[in-house]
């Protein structure tokens, strides 16, 4: 499994972070700090492009 740094997680492909959440989530890696990020990046895109204001539904990153 090829792990994806901080960084360029922000710049992959839309079809790239959902394949890998999928590999993640078939190799039982969900919880993971990877998992953790890409979901991250995953739903924030989701709500920019859906203009979502909820502020709720924004997610947080765990320190």
């Amino acid at each position: 499994m090829q792990q994806i740094p901080r960084l360029p997680a922000d710049s992959a492909s839309d079809d790239f972070l959902i394949h890998r959440l999928y590999e993640l989530a078939m190799a039982g890696g969900d919880g993971s700090s990877e998992w953790q990020r890409l979901d991250e990046v995953v739903y924030t895109r989701l709500i920019d492009a859906y203009g979502c204001e909820a502020p709720d539904l924004r997610p947080r990153l765990v320190a």
